[in-house]
């Protein structure tokens, strides 16, 4: 593609880099058959081609981000036209930096400004957030209300194995530990499903880890940074990383069970001295920094833990098939302790969850997320199983099938293995 950029654009942004990323697409199409709102809604400027064009529009002069806002924002950033671009087009780079703009440049009065600073806010009030997901435990509790749709919070599905949340148990080999490992309990993971951070501390304790959480652990920065402010972002990933490097000693490795904070963490964090990579785990400055891994890939080599069978559908999550490039990891992991995987999504669509997307476009959340429990469903599961927060709450909420992470299913499926007192190690 051929460009030329508007000089103006030098002093918010690295136009050379806007500039390599426009001129290596090719406008080929293949984007646009794995694009959730061009397949939904069928406008060329809904796709990813589509946007492109727009923002090169827009970084030549020739439009403004006001006037093509409207579809960049129904972008889930889904990164499926990655996956399926030929030519490698880093078009969620291009879209975080346009994304970035516009938040410096708009009006602290304007409302698309007004409302994704607000929304930042108020998700990260940890006080309001407990309160919320207690309220809404409770009013699942009712008949009326334990599957009505209505309700933005995931469903209590105990009565499915019989037991709560699981208790550590004594490690498989040996009283003494294998290593530390760090968990990251993520802003909205600790109060929206906190059972699932539970589930991998047990899951780790069993195979003789031990589980650390960190107190005090602030946000990764993937929603500040998705919803166009770069510097609150930046600024909480270089806290995160520090914290994370300031008890990283004797550590193993860094898990997070968010793959929404895992991407980002993975992505971003590479720009940060010292900071981590998900792929290699090699330190970036003279200072050790353990590996940032997903759960399934450090669990995958581990002994198999005796589970009850079971027939469950995979949802794997954007974030993991386009981010981490996982696709199948999950679905040969929990296929290779025994249960029965009767169906699976990977790579193919969107839920509709993307972060704050549910929030932000809900009648189009909406819509995915039919289509998604509609094809999961097709083979009749036990449950629906899925790597990421998001997804889960978004998923569930719809009164559905049951929509779990698979670290809980694992946790609460293992026959007789998780029983005790769980261990409370904090630094």
């Amino acid at each position: 593609m051929q460009t030329s950029l508007d000089p103006k654009w030098e002093t918010l942004i690295d136009l050379t880099e806007v500039d390599t990323i426009l001129r290596s697409c090719v406008h080929c199409g293949f984007c646009t058959s794995g694009c959730p709102t061009y397949q939904l809604l069928g406008d060329e400027n809904d796709s990813p081609r589509g946007r492109i064009y727009l923002m090169k529009q827009v970084f030549e002069g020739d439009s403004s981000f006001e006037t093509v806002a409207p579809h960049l924002d129904r972008c889930l950033t889904c990164r499926s036209c990655e996956t399926n671009c030929p030519s490698g087009v880093e078009y969620g780079r291009l879209l975080d930096i346009s994304r970035g703009i516009m938040h410096q440049t708009r009006s602290r009065f304007n409302w698309g400004r007004l409302k994704t600073t607000l929304l930042i806010r108020l998700l990260r009030q940890n006080w309001l957030m407990d309160w919320l997901f207690s309220v809404g435990r409770v009013l699942r509790r009712f008949p009326a209300l334990r599957h009505t749709a209505q309700l933005p919070f995931p469903r209590n599905h105990q009565s499915l194995i019989g037991r709560s949340a699981p208790q550590l148990s004594k490690p498989l080999s040996s009283a003494k530990s294998l290593g530390k490992v760090i968990v990251l309990k993520g802003c909205l993971q600790r109060h929206a499903t906190p059972s699932v951070v539970e589930a991998l501390c047990s899951i780790l304790n069993w195979h003789g880890y031990e589980p650390i959480l960190l107190d005090d652990e602030p946000c990764c920065g993937a929603l500040p940074y998705h919803l166009g402010d770069h510097a609150k972002g930046t600024a909480d990933l270089a806290a995160l990383s520090e914290l994370i490097r300031a008890h990283s000693g004797d550590v193993v490795a860094v898990l997070s069970s968010a793959t929404g904070c895992a991407t980002f963490l993975a992505g971003l964090a590479e720009e940060q001295p010292g900071s981590p990579s998900l792929e290699t785990g090699e330190p970036r400055s003279e200072k050790t920094f353990p590996p940032l891994l997903d759960p399934v890939t450090f669990l995958k080599d581990l002994p198999a833990p005796p589970v009850r069978s079971a027939s469950v559908a995979i949802h794997e999550p954007c974030t993991q098939t386009h981010g981490m490039k996982l696709r199948g990891e999950v679905q040969r992991y929990l296929t290779q302790l025994g249960f029965n995987v009767v169906s699976t999504v990977s790579g193919q669509g969107c839920c509709g969850s993307a972060g704050t997307y549910s929030l932000l476009q809900p009648v189009i959340a909406r819509r995915l997320r039919s289509t998604m429990l509609d094809r999961l469903e097709s083979d009749r599961p036990d449950v629906i199983l899925t790597a990421n927060v998001g997804c889960q709450v978004h998923m569930d909420s719809a009164g559905r099938t049951p929509v779990m992470h698979w670290l809980e299913w694992v946790a609460q499926s293992m026959e007789g293995q998780c029983l005790g007192d769980a261990p409370d190690a904090r630094l």
